[in-house]
């Protein structure tokens, strides 16, 4: 039984949770996107982005840059 587990319980259960975390940070990033959109005109900073989406900054910078391929700071640029 614990050889099963071990080769194929939790191997599964590490690809479900795997594609359910991915499927939040794009989540995630799709309302960054949003925030980023409606808020284009004002001063908009990496922290405050983060603030409404309840994430470090690190956090945003991070999962933004794995999702879109650009910086969260170039994105608002472009």
């Amino acid at each position: 039984m614990k050889d099963w587990f071990r080769s194929e319980f939790f191997p599964t259960l590490r690809g479900h949770l795997g594609q359910l975390e991915g499927s939040q940070k794009h989540g995630l990033i799709r309302q960054a996107i949003e925030y980023i959109y409606e808020n284009y005109e004002t001063d908009l900073s990496t922290q405050q982005a983060a603030a409404q989406l309840r994430l470090s900054p690190y956090q945003l910078s991070r999962f933004f840059k794995e999702e879109t391929g650009m910086t969260f700071v170039d994105y608002v640029i472009d």
